[in-house]
């Protein structure tokens, strides 16, 4: 079962990153007007994701059972 790990709003504020509990990252629109809002996803290479955060343009996320950092270049 997955649920909600970490969220964190990137530093423009045009878009919120969301990391799962089961690995998987989610990167949405902000601001969103609809519960089912359209999503890009990508795997954190972790069996879980622990937490996530814009740092300028670059997105950094972890994972918990590897204990690996992952930087994402957003473009």
């Amino acid at each position: 079962m997955k649920s909600i790990a970490a969220i964190d709003c990137s530093p423009d504020k045009r878009y919120i990153a969301v990391a799962l509990s089961n690995g998987l990252l989610r990167f949405y629109q902000y601001p969103t007007t609809t519960i089912l809002a359209s999503y890009k996803e990508a795997h954190n290479c972790s069996v879980s994701a622990r937490n996530v955060s814009f740092v300028g343009d670059l997105l950094i996320s972890d994972g918990s059972n590897d204990g690996a950092i992952y930087q994402w270049k957003l473009s």
